[in-house]
């Protein structure tokens, strides 16, 4: 079972009141937060998220609320392709992060190679942050990365209103073998979801070729020489 470290607060927690005591509750705080991961060479960051909202934004993440009862991929940031995210052969990927919060209640659910491993459960109007000391990684499955593997997580509305908030789940991929990583990627717009092919995988913002909208994506982190 994965090891983490778990902080839940109250969206209403107010700052601690100066009274000229140590303020412990900042220092159990910062004890929960995982310190800068250097990435090596060999590594790189996958941020899946959605942040759903009646806001228009033209971020690849940002969807509309998600209805009472209906299930959501989450979106690979850098490309702004639902999962499931396919780790190729000669790599291992691992859960290291996830945040969320939500005004309502939400559940999440993971999935490696279409088997069910593990879920979340995201209680209304709080904040989740947790930290994978030991997270759910393909090594545990496929120790040489002899294999591709794929990743889905999807998102559940389990409440009786639209669900509005944001989850973000952060994993390392680590190369173990072969191929490195693509300097290209493929993108989707996220308002009519066309695929545009082999553009640089640095590229944040793309007009689509179809439907003329732009829609914004992040860059991947990787390790020097990644």
């Amino acid at each position: 079972m994965p090891i983490v470290t778990n902080l839940r607060v109250s969206s209403s927690w107010a700052a601690a009141e100066k009274t000229g005591t140590p303020d412990y509750q900042q220092n159990a705080f910062k004890a929960s937060i995982r310190a800068k991961i250097p990435l090596e060479a060999n590594q790189q960051f996958n941020f899946f998220m959605l942040m759903c909202s009646d806001i228009a934004s033209a971020w690849a993440h940002v969807t509309p609320r998600l209805a009472v009862g209906a299930t959501a991929n989450l979106i690979n940031a850098v490309t702004g392709l639902p999962t499931p995210y396919v780790v190729a052969a000669g790599h291992i990927d691992e859960w290291i992060m996830n945040y969320w919060s939500f005004e309502q209640i939400a559940r999440l659910h993971a999935y490696i190679d279409g088997q069910f491993v593990l879920s979340n459960y995201a209680d209304s109007s709080s904040v989740n942050y947790q930290q994978m000391v030991s997270g759910m990684d393909t090594s545990l499955l496929d120790p040489t990365g002899i294999l591709p593997h794929a990743i889905d997580l999807t998102l559940e509305n389990i409440t009786s209103d639209p669900l509005d908030g944001l989850v973000m789940i952060v994993h390392i991929e680590s190369i173990v073998g072969s191929p490195p990583f693509l300097d290209i990627k493929d993108i989707r717009c996220k308002f009519c979801g066309h695929i545009t092919k082999d553009v640089n995988v640095m590229l944040t913002k793309n007009t689509c070729s179809e439907c003329g909208m732009t829609t914004f994506y992040w860059s991947p982190v990787r390790g020097k020489d990644g």
